[in-house]
Formats: C-alpha cells, structure tokens, sequence
C-alpha cells in the first residue's frame, strides 16, 4: 500500500547526497518514496503540487526547514 504524502512548506534536510533526484509529477514522486525504504519524504522547487513536472529531491531525512521557496512532502 502507497504511502500518503502530505506538503509542508520548507525543504528537507538531507545527507551529503540525495537518495535520488529527477524530474517528476508529484504523484510519481510519492509512487517511487513508498517503495524505497530509505526515502523519508521529497522536496519539490515550487510551492505549488499541480500535474506538471517538477525538479524532485528525495530525502532519507525527515526534517523541514521552512522557506516559501520550497515545498516537501513527507
């Protein structure tokens, strides 16, 4: 069962490197977090979760930093 994904505003902390970073719907980018087990949650570059392609960064951290720049789903 897929996880649900909730936005926060902010970015996630991350490690040195990201689990993964790509171009995805948001929907897609919640598909491929629920099936890494690693992966805590996504930070897209936009405030807006619509059904277009965004610039995804998947985290094995679950903390937020809040900005307005950014939104995560965790």
């Amino acid at each position: 069962m897929p996880h649900s994904f909730f936005p926060s505003p902010g970015f996630l902390l991350g490690g040195t490197a990201p689990l993964r970073e790509a171009f995805l719907m948001v929907g897609a980018a919640a598909d491929w977090c629920s099936l890494e087990p690693r992966c805590r949650g996504f930070t897209i570059s936009a405030e807006v979760h619509d059904d277009r392609l965004h610039w995804v960064r998947f985290s094995s951290n679950g903390r937020v930093v809040l900005s307005a720049e950014w939104m995560s789903y965790f």
